[in-house]
């Protein structure tokens, strides 16, 4: 990559994080006495431990946010939820108002290295009331390194809703018994999302 697309890239990279808002505790959702819903899915990773952030946005212009698995500048190397099945990576879950959301931005921090998508892309999730709506799975999987640092990655957007729901609900147990949308197809898969390097 040369210098001028690196600089682009990292000062994009700021100006998200900049705005990204945390969110509400999921085990602290009680939908009986909300308007809102949840948004989840998964955040996975093949390859070295870092941090793997997808960014979402909805309306308005603080209305934003991400999901991620793993830190890019740790002393420890912490498991995610998902490594007791044999994967590595996590389940996200964000309580938000209903409407329309979009993921269009991922990026990876290793270390003192910062990498991110090269190309624009916008996959539509509506969070309905009082609802689980199902946003996908996000896969991680390193292309390039130095030593322990990762370079360069394929991120992999796909339909695990199966899978992925079962592990919500062993996380948060609250979430038994709430209706559920999925606006994903069946076996759905976008290689490459956002380019890769």
């Amino acid at each position: 990559m040369n210098k001028p697309t690196l600089l682009a890239t990292l000062v994009l990279l700021l100006v998200i994080s900049g705005c990204a808002t945390t969110t509400k505790y999921p085990e602290m959702f009680d939908y009986k006495n909300s308007q809102n819903g949840i948004m989840y899915g998964t955040v996975t990773y093949e390859g070295a431990y870092s941090g793997y952030r997808v960014f979402y946005k909805g309306e308005g212009e603080n209305n934003k946010g991400w999901v991620q698995t793993g830190e890019g500048v740790s002393w420890t190397f912490p498991e995610g939820f998902l490594h007791r099945y044999g994967i590595e990576g996590d389940v996200f879950a964000v309580e938000l108002a209903p409407g329309k959301y979009s993921f269009y931005f991922w990026s990876v921090a290793s270390g003192l290295s910062l990498i991110g998508a090269t190309s624009k892309f916008d996959i539509e999730i509506e969070v309905l009331p009082e609802t689980l709506s199902y946003a996908g799975n996000f896969n991680f999987v390193q292309t390039m390194s130095k030593g322990l640092t990762v370079t360069g990655v394929d991120v992999n957007y796909s339909d695990f809703f199966d899978r992925d729901t079962k592990y919500l609900l062993q996380k948060y147990s609250n979430f038994e018994g709430i209706a559920k949308s999925k606006q994903i197809q069946d076996g759905y898969l976008v290689k490459n999302l956002g380019e890769n390097y």
